[in-house]
């Protein structure tokens, strides 16, 4: 790639910015929202969610490694989104804000790009689902919440004890797939991968 000649060149980034500095939010472990983009021609439209913490530890660091979450969205509907942040320093959060880059124009896009949000919050829950990298909360799995490709691989992460797994459908109940509990070990950890190509 040659950036000079523009091959990867960001045309400029629009941004929501919410000023929260003065509000206690170090008891929270999740970031709550929800967003609608409306987008016309976009395949899958992508926010990125941000917070700044301006604490004994500062998020971003000096690097811009942390404090940020891409999540892929589906166009033309609301989409519910958390973001666990308990491994996170959110001591003294101040700002929290919400990115589009644009790349220049996707063939197939529109002109403009509109994206509502509402019901942004902090939450406080018992047990985040995923907590630090690819640890999952005991009993539950993580998977693509947009989607597979028909022909693609198919695969969830999960924290369970089982050696079996079912996929039913959710319309009619009936299973459609079942499948055997692998475990892997790798420098991120010990966790189950469920493979149901």
């Amino acid at each position: 790639m040659n950036a000079g000649q523009g091959d990867y060149a960001t045309f400029g980034s629009y941004e929501a910015k919410l000023d929260v500095t003065g509000m206690d939010l170090a008891c929270y472990n999740r970031m709550y929202f929800q967003i609608r983009p409306l987008c016309r021609g976009l395949h899958s439209p992508i926010i990125r969610a941000a917070f700044v913490n301006n604490g004994t530890v500062k998020i971003p660091d000096k690097y811009s490694r942390e404090g940020f979450n891409a999540i892929n969205l589906n166009n033309f509907e609301w989409n519910t989104c958390t973001w666990e942040i308990d491994s996170l320093a959110h001591d003294k959060v101040e700002e929290v804000s919400f990115i589009v880059y644009r790349y220049g124009q996707e063939i197939s896009g529109g002109e403009e790009l509109c994206f509502e949000l509402r019901d942004i919050r902090f939450q406080q829950i018992e047990e985040p689902n995923v907590v630090h990298g690819w640890q999952c909360k005991h009993g539950t799995a993580a998977y693509s919440t947009t989607g597979y490709w028909r022909t693609g691989i198919k695969t969830a992460v999960a924290d369970t004890d089982a050696k079996r797994f079912l996929i039913e459908d959710s319309d009619t109940g009936e299973m459609v797939f079942e499948g055997d509990v692998n475990t892997v070990k790798s420098f991120h950890g010990e966790f189950q991968v469920l493979d149901f190509t």
